[in-house]
């Protein structure tokens, strides 16, 4: 009875590290990091909206603390936004060094040019 629970004890650890492996292995072969890839979270800025301060702290933090994200850059799109809302997307931009970009400038950073 012992030597079968030692079995699936032993059996269950193999599976999980070749797991393990197998992700590891895929991370590699992918090759490089989200910011190398080009991978953005875009956030687009509409009307007046209250909790846009919210939404880009937010993202700035999921993009720091998401491990498959980290090194993915954030970018604010304006999407008409109102004046209070260019106004505080402006500000937060400008500290926490993100582009605030019309959509035009998305498309052209998308293409890669």
């Amino acid at each position: 009875m012992m030597g079968w629970i030692l079995y699936l004890a032993v059996g269950s650890l193999a599976v999980a590290g070749l797991a393990q492996i197998c992700l590891a292995l895929g991370r590699w072969l992918g090759g490089g990091t989200a910011e190398e890839k080009g991978r953005f979270l875009v956030l687009a800025a509409r009307g007046d909206d209250p909790a846009m301060e919210m939404k880009i702290r937010g993202a700035c933090a999921e993009v720091q603390s998401n491990r498959r994200m980290r090194g993915a850059g954030v970018v604010v799109v304006n999407c008409g936004a109102g004046a209070e809302t260019m106004e505080v997307c402006h500000r937060l931009c400008a500290d926490l060094s993100l582009p605030l970009l019309e959509p035009e400038e998305l498309l052209v950073l998308l293409a890669g040019e």
